[in-house]
């Protein structure tokens, strides 16, 4: 074969294929020449045993050069590549194992044990779970021959949905025994609550690539069928378990029983609408809880049936994607995902009670935040909830208006001209009233939008809420410019007068103030989500909190001056009324809560920077990687990196990796010497030893100072904190932030105690260690934006002892 060309060595190969009337030519091209076959006939019929022709295709396909490439003028590139994987069962759903068949041969028409069919309920119950948690339905519900022959061909009536079909809907169901009823009735009920699960998460914002999937394979999940026609089925079958001719014990019919009447709680769970009270939602997760407490106790009943459920169902929907093996979801994990679910359905009827905006913000930060994160089936009726109650956000300024006055009173405008409601009563152009008003429907139209992706945001999974409010961020910061803008023009109008310092003019801007805030929230709200992801390496947790308590001073002088003009116009009022008088004090307790907040969040974050870089310089973690051996693992690059989403921004300023380093080191170095006692025990201290010492010591004194603010915040009223509808979230994630803080002491504790026994190595007496949790040590701490190391005695003694991130 070596002395013939490539094209008469082709040739000889293809001949085996059978291909008639062939054309070959070669064209050439700069990277190489393509020889082109031109079939026009290829023979229809195959022979009835296979050749292999491996070896003369390869010996064949040696002889080509590089560059050529041998193809046919109608194998296109989508055959190609799907001849690549032809013959191999985990890609081609068509391939045949020696003595298999086409389709599954299961017959649904045998009868049933109760025991089989309980195990089949609770099969089917597990497969739904794994699609409620992002499994495609091809590999959970559609697997089940049951499932697949009531949805194919499709029925036209509720009688015709059985899995044994005939041509007569009468004979249909009279053929189904008594367990083959219960059965029907329960796939049927599966059915319907993931087309209402379906309906809803569709009607939402979601992402498909992350949450759920969707497709239905050219399937539709009884969506013609109302509850009441599947609810009239369950019911049925419910009546006839109490039939005395089924001669079922006791226990399995307890069994059955307690899945029919869990899988119709459930049906009307999910099914319910905005129509219905709160009350109605509510009760209907509610009646679920007791319910399934009699699934779990009856499951060790059930005797499974496993060739009910088969793979070979997808050769038959309609999908581009190759076979895959039906998802093996744990009883045990879809129980503790369907207790979750019940809570969360119950929990999140709450938000109907948030009286405002910045209420509804806390209680969808705090929701989100729970570990595990809820499924993308309650994020959605989350959505559905809050943009029900607060469906202004959708409607014109005029009507969405009381609710944005009342933050801007909450927050910068307690007692303004601005906000009075008869502004909008004023029809003349000329008066000054009118424009004010003109001018707050602009900030209102303005804002609407902005706020509306703001909260939908807090809805998504954590890792897409990081990524939007990268986004979201740069909106704000070009709203605050324009409502800056604004704020000049209602200047002429309101004839504000300036504050003046030094000789400069300074302006209130209350609406752009509050833009401002609100962008500074979502900044600070990015470095924690980097916190809670493991965004950040554990050589880069010094800097991200130094940054975090930089944007936390930042909140709390920006919170300061807007104080400062509170005050102002509360001078201006000689006598005020009862009614502004109250708005005063809340708009007082409300700006001191959050400068509270800014500082316990700035005294805790600056404590673990100065704790990370203490451990930095004692070795005790992990160096960032040499610039000689990554290129890219210099501090200007890691600092464009972790910045990038903030760099974009007008206000506030980006601090250098200069400002960093000066700053830290400065106050590190200008720390007082230790404690006379502290050198008594130890008197040979090196400089860096000292050093650490005390800045240890300021690290008590930042811990003592956070703890005290997070401490006097527990003790806040709810209409302070903004916390009506989740008093009791916010509250228990305050208390393990102060659990965080208390383990910073304990670490710092067991450093000092380390040092002042000579910083003993690794292997000797008295060493230790660090590992920082959820940094490539797989533990956690007591809140997932407060990262604490924790220092390991070389004996396996843990100083510092911290609950899990996840709880564990």
């Amino acid at each position: 074969m070596a002395t013939d060309s490539p094209e008469e060595a082709v040739a000889s190969a293809l001949s085996t294929f059978s291909v008639e009337d062939e054309e070959t030519n070669t064209t050439e091209n700069g990277y190489g020449s393509a020889i082109i076959v031109k079939s026009k006939q290829v023979k229809a019929g195959s022979p009835e045993k296979g050749k292999d022709i491996t070896r003369e295709f390869t010996d064949a396909a040696a002889t080509l050069r590089t560059g050529e490439l041998l193809k046919d003028e109608f194998f296109t590139l989508f055959e190609a590549v799907g001849a690549l994987e032809i013959m191999d069962s985990k890609m081609d759903s068509g391939f045949l194992e020696s003595g298999d068949i086409l389709d599954d041969d299961y017959d649904v028409s045998r009868e049933l044990l109760p025991e089989e069919v309980v195990g089949v309920m609770d099969s089917l119950l597990s497969l739904e779970v794994a699609w409620y948690m992002g499994h495609p339905l091809s590999t959970t519900i559609f697997s089940s021959v049951y499932v697949e022959k009531i949805l194919w061909p499709e029925p036209k009536s509720i009688e015709e949905a059985c899995f044994i079909r005939q041509s007569e809907l009468s004979s249909c169901l009279a053929q189904l025994s008594g367990m083959q009823s219960i059965l029907r009735a329960y796939c049927l009920a599966v059915i319907k609550t993931c087309d209402f699960v379906l309906v809803r998460i569709q009607q939402q914002t979601y992402y498909e690539e992350e949450d759920f999937c969707v497709n239905l394979y050219n399937r539709s999940l009884l969506a013609a069928f109302s509850i009441v026609s599947v609810s009239e089925v369950l019911d049925e079958a419910l009546k006839s378990l109490g039939d005395a001719h089924l001669d079922i014990p006791d226990q399995i019919h307890k069994a059955l029983v307690s899945r029919l009447q869990y899988r119709k709680a459930l049906l009307k769970a999910t099914g319910q609408d905005l129509n219905c009270s709160n009350e109605e939602r509510s009760s209907s997760w509610r009646e679920c809880a007791p319910l399934f407490a009699a699934v779990i106790d009856t499951h060790g009943l059930g005797v499974d049936v496993p060739e009910s459920f088969s793979m070979k169902i997808q050769r038959r929907l309609a999908s581009s994607v190759p076979p895959r093996p039906i998802v093996e979801e744990d009883f045990d994990s879809a129980v503790t995902f369907l207790r979750r679910l019940h809570e969360d359905g119950v929990e999140v009827e709450n938000v109907l009670f948030c009286p405002k905006l910045s209420s509804l913000v806390t209680f969808v930060s705090i929701f989100q935040a729970k570990k595990p994160q809820t499924s993308v089936m309650i994020r959605c009726q989350l959505q559905e909830l809050m943009f029900s109650k607060f469906d202004m956000l959708r409607k014109e300024a005029s009507e969405v208006n009381p609710y944005f006055f009342a933050e801007l009173k909450e927050l910068v405008l307690p007692v303004d001209q601005m906000l009075d409601p008869a502004n909008a009563l004023i029809e003349a152009p000329h008066d000054d009233r009118f424009q004010i008003s003109q001018g707050l429907d602009k900030f209102v139209q303005s804002v609407r939008e902005p706020y509306y992706d703001f909260l939908r945001a807090f809805t998504m999974n954590r890792p897409r809420i990081r990524r939007t409010f990268c986004h979201t961020m740069l909106d704000w910061d070009g709203l605050q410019l324009e409502l800056e803008e604004l704020d000049s023009e209602l200047r002429r109008y309101t004839h504000e007068k300036a504050l003046v310092e030094s000789d400069e003019e300074i302006w209130a801007f209350p609406l752009s103030s509050w833009a401002y805030d609100i962008k500074l929230q979502q900044m600070i709200l990015v470095v924690q989500l980097g916190f809670e992801l493991e965004v950040y390496h554990q050589e880069e947790l010094a800097f991200m909190y130094w940054y975090l308590q930089y944007l936390a001073i930042t909140r709390y002088r920006h919170t300061e001056r807007i104080l400062a003009f509170v005050k102002i116009s509360r001078r201006k009022l000689r006598h005020p009324s009862p009614e502004q008088q109250t708005a005063i004090d809340r708009c007082f307790a409300v700006l001191l809560f959050n400068m509270e907040e800014c500082l316990a969040i700035s005294s805790l974050a600056e404590a673990l920077c100065y704790l990370y870089l203490i451990l930095s310089s004692l070795s005790l973690i992990s160096p960032p990687p040499s610039p000689d051996k990554l290129s890219y693992a210099t501090p200007h690059l890691r600092y464009a990196l972790r910045l990038r989403p903030f760099l974009p921004l007008c206000h506030p300023p980006v601090p250098s990796i200069a400002d960093f380093e000066t700053q830290t080191s400065s106050l590190m170095n200008k720390l007082p010497s230790p404690s006379l006692p502290s050198i008594r025990m130890r008197p040979n201290l090196s400089p860096d030893q000292s050093r650490a010492l005390s800045t240890l010591t300021h690290i008590d004194s930042l811990v003592r100072s956070a703890r005290t603010g997070w401490e006097r915040l527990l003790k806040e009223d709810p209409s302070v904190a903004r916390c009506i509808g989740s008093e009791e979230g916010w509250r228990a994630s305050v208390k393990d932030v102060i659990k965080s803080g208390i383990a910073v002491g304990v670490c710092v504790a067991g450093l000092r105690k380390w040092i002042l026994a000579g910083c003993p190595k690794g292997g000797e007496a008295g060493g230790c260690k660090i590992e920082v949790p959820g940094v490539g040590c797989g533990g956690g701490t007591y809140h997932a934006w407060w990262v604490v190391p924790k220092v390991i005695a070389e004996s396996g003694n843990t100083n510092v002892r911290g609950k899990g991130r996840n709880g564990k």
